[in-house]
């Protein structure tokens, strides 16, 4: 017999998401945290320990349009104490990219290891940037911090890069704190997310 109706006090364990009907946290979900659209030079935008809480496993940091005022790349970092001291070094980061510059004709691979950031890559200022990082273990002292990431930069020239990134604080400790910078100058444009996932 088919039923027609769902006991959810008797036959339903655990709550019930919102996208479901319910009150409770859905599994699986995006949950939109913060966005900041930069319109002037900023040296970095950070997200600290009124964002990154245990209230979610996984987190991630989607961006697009981001350029920097003077071709020195961009790059991300932690910090174990709310952004008094940016972990500067200690990273294992590797990137994995293909890029063109005759739209698409021919590409080149290229290849890199950074120490001093759990991403890091290198568009020129004209370049304007997309990227997705996810980041696991951030809160978790006893497991490192990693990001993995993928996406690229262009602008309206023939040059491309498409990739993908993957980084990690070498040294099990936890971070509530998440940096985004120049590597050299100042980020001057860009729109910038942070999404928290309940695993």
């Amino acid at each position: 017999m088919a039923l027609s109706k769902i006991d959810l006090a008797n036959q339903v364990e655990n709550t019930l998401g919102v996208a479901q009907g319910g009150t409770g946290s859905t599994l699986g979900t995006d949950v939109l945290l913060s966005t900041t659209t930069i319109t002037s030079a900023v040296s970095s935008i950070s997200f600290d320990s009124s964002f990154i809480t245990s209230d979610y496993d996984i987190y991630k940091i989607i961006y697009g349009d981001l350029q920097n005022s003077d071709g020195g790349g961009h790059q991300i970092r932690f910090s174990p104490d709310n952004g008094t001291t940016i972990r500067s070094t200690g990273y294992h980061n590797v990137r994995w990219r293909m890029y063109t510059s005759n739209a698409g004709s021919s590409f080149t691979e290229d290849k890199n290891y950074y120490s001093t950031s759990v991403f890091y890559d290198s568009q020129a200022s004209t370049d304007k940037a997309f990227f997705e990082h996810i980041f696991y273990n951030l809160l978790d002292s006893d497991v490192k911090s990693t990001c993995n990431t993928r996406g690229g930069f262009g602008n309206t020239a023939a040059y491309h890069t498409n990739g993908i990134h993957a980084g990690r604080y070498n040294t099990a400790e936890a971070h509530n704190y998440i940096e985004i910078s120049g590597a050299t100058g100042n980020i001057t444009s860009g729109k910038i997310s942070l999404i928290g996932v309940i695993q």
